[in-house]
């Protein structure tokens, strides 16, 4: 497991979303600091806020992004939709076990989020941007 660096393989092509999704990722990456923390009351308090920090981050990347399908005419927009939900879903659950002890955020639990980050963004993010990028040649 290891920090998220952004490079040109994650770009989706347009400025206002690769600069969202470079923000995510360093929410991820601050995430990923405070596993590293030698203290541990700091460790926690840390984890926490900044679980929380990429929770209402993603949430309001996902609802730009949601928008910018909308506006493009998306065609796989409600499958794109259903795939942010779960993550939510997942950070959400993951900051609530975490508040109330029932979980530790572990070095398993960041290879996961880390890959569905990278995954998203390069896999399905990135056909919004050959979407866009085909619909605006055809123009």
């Amino acid at each position: 497991m290891s920090k998220i660096i952004w490079d040109d393989n994650l770009s989706v092509h347009d400025q206002e979303l690769d600069s969202q999704h470079q923000r995510l990722i360093e929410l991820y990456n601050n995430l990923y600091d405070s596993l590293i923390s030698d203290n541990v009351e700091e460790m926690n308090a840390k984890k926490l806020e900044t679980l929380n920090q990429l929770l209402d981050y993603t949430v309001n990347h996902f609802e730009l992004e949601e928008q910018f399908m909308e506006n493009s005419n998306y065609p796989e927009l409600a499958e794109h939709r259903q795939l942010h939900r779960d993550l939510a879903d997942k950070i959400r659950s993951l900051h609530h076990d975490l508040k109330d002890n029932k979980a530790v955020l572990s070095t398993s639990l960041m290879k996961l989020l880390r890959d569905w980050i990278v995954g998203h963004i390069g896999h399905e993010d990135k056909k919004i941007g050959i979407f866009n990028q085909y619909a605006v040649e055809r123009h």
